[in-house]
């Protein structure tokens, strides 16, 4: 035999041999340095998916970058990410918990206090209890804003106005009435002490609020913090407080309810959910190959890029949250008549 011909044997011996390990391996090739070890039954045995909403919204930019700066690097098989070619988180998360293949831990998807508080009101396509939650990746403080000209400089302008008379504060905010930052609204009215109910004006997204702040239409806009810095940072609009547990890095100098005396911390939660169906010991592998993606500095700096502060959290904490959530939202939509 020449020494071509045992030159092409053996590159065709080691082709056979990197087929079968990248079959083993979800198609990823061989197992990765430093990825997490299967379970003792051999999950996960192929790749996982996580599908997402359709390209454009903060879901799918936050999840493909995760993807690509963590996930990937710490799971022994491939992550797949497939976004849905049109339709929300809602939606995404549907696709998810009627999957009849969810039930084997190879497909997730990722949510946001939105989508519980749709499934609290009877607004999403699903029920609460057909999702498991599997890990918490990052948070978002809501903060609120008024007018650059608004006579209100600080939080203590507006405690003042809203204990006076609050049902003559006008709020603009995004999202349907019983929503999660509707809920913020009436928590923030309670936490100041306000003589009545600030008067709600829904719209269908942030920005559309912020316009109408900009216009005159509201006093003040409640919304994701960093959504609201733009605005600020140009001027034209006045950020009075932020509603999480620290200050944010993109507004470091705005105080935040917590340090102002105001027992109130709301900050907007992104999951990683499953099927309700999907055995325990597969969704703590799952929730600690989250977790532990969430702590490597790619990720990390990825999401904060991204407006997002990095916060894992794992699967108990999680459905506790989500379950917290849920039955805020429900509360509410049964005192504003949207749940009989």
């Amino acid at each position: 035999m020449s020494v071509s011909s045992t030159t092409k044997c053996l590159l065709a011996a080691t082709a056979v041999v990197a087929l079968a390990t990248g079959c083993a391996n979800g198609g990823g090739g061989a197992p990765k340095a430093g990825a997490l070890p299967a379970n003792p039954d051999g999950y996960p045995d192929s790749e996982i998916t996580l599908r997402l909403p359709a390209p454009g919204s903060q879901t799918e930019a936050l999840g493909r970058s995760f993807v690509d700066n963590g996930m990937s690097g710490l799971s022994p098989v491939q992550i797949r990410v497939d976004p849905l070619p049109n339709g929300g988180t809602d939606d995404s998360a549907s696709s998810v918990v009627h999957d009849p293949r969810v039930g084997d831990g190879h497909l997730v998807t990722m949510i946001t206090n939105s989508t519980v508080a749709s499934t609290a009101i009877g607004a999403a396509p699903f029920a609460f209890d057909d999702m498991r939650g599997v890990a918490t990746l990052a948070s978002q403080p809501l903060g609120f804003a008024v007018r650059a000209d608004s006579p209100w400089r600080t939080l203590d302008d507006l405690v003042d106005a809203a204990r006076s008379d609050a049902t003559k504060i006008k709020v603009g905010l995004s999202g349907t009435a019983g929503g999660y930052i509707h809920i913020a609204a009436i928590q923030l009215n309670k936490a100041i002490g306000a003589d009545g109910d600030f008067a709600i004006v829904p719209h269908k997204t942030s920005g559309e609020s912020t316009l109408t702040l900009l216009g005159g239409g509201v006093e003040i806009a409640i919304g994701i913090a960093s959504g609201l810095t733009q605005q600020a940072e140009a001027g034209k609009i006045r950020i009075l407080a932020t509603m999480g547990a620290e200050r944010t890095a993109d507004a470091p100098d705005v105080p935040t309810l917590k340090e102002s005396g105001y027992d109130l911390v709301v900050e907007n939660q992104m999951q990683v959910v499953t099927g309700h169906d999907v055995p325990a010991d597969k969704v703590a592998w799952l929730s600690k190959l989250v977790t532990e993606s969430a702590g490597v500095k790619a990720a990390e700096d990825a999401m904060v890029k991204l407006g997002w502060t990095p916060a894992p959290l794992d699967a108990a904490a999680t459905q506790e949250a989500m379950r917290t959530a849920f039955d805020d939202a429900r509360d509410l939509g049964k005192q504003l008549g949207l749940i009989k």
